[in-house]
């Protein structure tokens, strides 16, 4: 039937895994609200131009800053745009805008 030996690793293992799906959640949660800000700060920043899309890097952030990009079509010039910034989202901050490239589509 039930053996006390399994008591202990059974218990580390649900411990563990409790932690685990927090952390994860929370992680989770943290990178939703810097999509939020950051969503919020593009509208913004760059107005009402026509975005196509932005990333974020929330693997290589220094500190309280996260390197993203957006890229945006020039509805004059056919161009489409891509810049990198800098993005600090307890201020809700965009700074460090670099024009990567332009190209036609």
């Amino acid at each position: 039937m039930f053996k006390p030996k399994f008591i202990v690793p059974t218990l580390l293992s649900v411990a563990g895994t409790s932690v685990y799906v927090f952390a994860k959640k929370r992680k989770q949660a943290k990178q939703e609200l810097v999509k939020k800000r950051l969503t919020d700060s593009i509208k913004k920043e760059f107005g009402n131009q026509n975005i196509n899309g932005y990333w974020i890097d929330f693997d290589n952030h220094n500190g309280l800053e996260y390197e993203c990009g957006i890229t945006i079509k020039n509805e004059e010039t056919g161009l489409k745009e891509s810049y990198t910034f800098l993005f600090t989202p307890e201020i809700g901050e965009i700074y460090r805008i670099k024009l990567v490239n332009d190209s036609y589509e």
